[in-house]
């Protein structure tokens, strides 16, 4: 067993490993309910539902069985929730009265095509339809 804490375990995964992985949960979040809203037919999944949607899946799974896992991500999932809603504060907006940076993901290839933050545009996956080749406008 481990000597943290389930709230120890999920800071230390959700600021460390985690986010370095999959980056901010505003941009991971987006991305995965702009593939959500697609499978399912529905105009929007926000990051804020992304978040909820999977603490639900994780008490689901601890319904059917304990797994200690399950606990560290769902504290990990409403950790991620908060910095969502963080992000939305440091710019002075809210969720609620703002639509998600959905317009920074392209929905055929999923890629940062936009900056999230004021940095710079990310690029198409090559294998997009939007793909315009490398960035210095040439083919090869």
């Amino acid at each position: 067993m481990s000597d943290e804490s389930i709230l120890e375990e999920a800071q230390r995964l959700v600021h460390g490993d985690r986010g370095e992985n999959y980056g901010h949960p505003i941009e991971d979040f987006t991305r995965t309910g702009q593939m959500w809203a697609a499978i399912l037919g529905l105009e929007e999944v926000t990051p804020e539902q992304v978040a909820l949607c999977m603490i639900a899946v994780k008490i689901s799974r601890e319904v059917n069985r304990h797994k200690r896992d399950n606990l560290v991500d769902i504290a990990g999932y409403a950790e991620s929730a908060a910095m969502v809603h963080e992000w939305w504060a440091e710019r002075g907006r809210t969720a609620d009265t703002e639509p998600p940076p959905s317009a920074m993901i392209c929905t055929r290839c999923f890629a940062n095509v936009g900056p999230m933050d004021g940095g710079q545009p990310g690029r198409h996956d090559s294998g997009c339809p939007d793909y315009r080749g490398p960035a210095d406008g040439t083919d090869g």
